[in-house]
């Protein structure tokens, strides 16, 4: 939950091959508030947040206009989603409580403090979109030495102020040889339409290309206040697969000429195993891989929508996987 690493998050090639504006952020106040003072939700929280009307669209090229107070995203933000087990919030310091906070208290990066990460957030939007719930966006952007990283978040909250859902709807990230760039519209509906595109550089010395993958999902707020999904549509397998009641996990991770598929045999499984791929045909939408240390095969046969695989081992044994966020 809530993991943070500049290996982990979503991200973008670097500066030096990338003509992409980046992410911004205006000169940011000092900290005034003790992070232990406590906000009311409806009282002091919620009136910062401007209104906006529909439809309207959330950008990639992200600034932070004002920051939240420290004490208020741990309060607000960080913890429900914890509480919640919400995982929208994957780019930040996990379950380190303490260095979150650290992170959000110390605001610039200084070397001479030896302060290499800091954390900032920004207010967004307050949306009309269900009239038993508030709906926010917030802007967070993480900083590091190297990178650069920049998110925008929709959170949906009952009207006491407790978070019930969240996700990312736009990004703009970097580090190395990946990109990340989301970007949202929300129709007069309140349909919220997510595009996110990313792209995984080529290198020189293996003569591979640039491979680009793009993932659209639709969501809306149902009766209780969660972002159900109507619409999913990938463009690539990468991703994480994983069976009924969190069984088998396959991670996939596709570029220009080549695939891997990590396999692990159940969540608490400490076991991890990169499989052989001995067949990748787009045709028949078929992946054949062998463990590197069992007589066992895998058949997977994935949908046209790249949402759902059917898989079958030599033992015999036939199972389905579905992907997850």
């Amino acid at each position: 939950m809530l993991a943070l690493t500049a290996s982990t998050i979503l991200v973008s090639c670097n500066s030096a091959n990338t003509t992409e504006k980046k992410a911004t952020a205006t000169k940011l106040p000092n900290l005034d508030t003790k992070i232990t003072q406590e906000s009311n939700f409806e009282k002091d929280f919620l009136p910062l947040f401007k209104p906006q009307t529909l439809p309207f669209k959330v950008s990639q090229n992200i600034k932070i206009q004002d920051t939240i107070k420290a004490n208020e995203v741990m309060q607000h933000i960080i913890l429900p989603a914890g509480k919640e087990k919400i995982t929208a919030f994957q780019d930040f310091y996990g379950e380190n409580e303490a260095m979150t906070r650290k992170g959000l208290e110390d605001r610039f990066l200084n070397q001479e403090k030896n302060i290499f990460m800091v954390l900032n957030a920004g207010f967004g939007q307050r949306i009309d979109l269900h009239p038993d719930f508030y709906t926010l966006t917030f802007q967070v952007i993480p900083t590091f030495m190297e990178g650069s990283y920049a998110y925008t978040y929709l959170a949906n909250f009952d009207k006491k102020g407790n978070m019930i859902d969240a996700v990312q709807i736009a990004a703009q990230a970097g580090y190395t040889d990946r990109q990340q760039f989301t970007t949202t519209e929300i129709n007069a509906e309140g349909q919220i339409k997510i595009e996110n595109k990313s792209i995984k550089r080529g290198g020189f010395e293996d003569g591979t290309k640039d491979f680009t993958e793009f993932a659209y999902t639709t969501y809306k707020i149902n009766p209780k206040g969660k972002l159900g999904i109507e619409q999913e549509l990938y463009t690539g397998l990468s991703g994480n697969f994983v069976g009924k009641e969190s069984a088998e996990i396959f991670r996939i991770e596709q570029h220009d000429t080549r695939l891997q598929v990590v396999y692990q045999a159940a969540p608490e499984a400490t076991e991890q195993y990169q499989l052989e791929v001995v067949q990748f045909n787009p045709s028949t939408r078929t992946i054949i891989a062998k463990h590197p240390e069992k007589d066992l095969q895998f058949v997977l046969t994935y949908d046209q929508p790249m949402k759902q695989i059917s898989a079958k081992t030599s033992t015999g044994k036939s199972f389905s996987l579905t992907r997850k966020s």
